[in-house]
């Protein structure tokens, strides 16, 4: 995705965006939607989880770096 092959291509092509464009579709189009993600972003439209990030927001660096490092880390 750092571009160099597209100053070398003879027919102009950005690889770059062509790699983007099919991403983009296959993450529309083909791959299986996740129920769990959609679940999600519905709980996160729906405000469930504005208290969590206030209290997150108000942590100073240290403390954010310490709940990174210690963060359960699915499998």
């Amino acid at each position: 995705m750092c571009g160099v092959c597209s100053s070398r291509c003879p027919a102009g092509i950005s690889h770059p965006q062509v790699a983007m464009l099919a991403r983009r579709l296959n993450g529309k189009y083909i791959a299986p939607k996740c129920q769990h993600l959609a679940d999600r972003v519905e709980e996160i439209a729906s405000g469930k989880c504005e208290e969590a990030i206030r209290a997150n927001m108000a942590l100073d660096d240290a403390a954010i770096r310490e709940l990174y490092n210690t963060r359960e880390i699915e499998k």
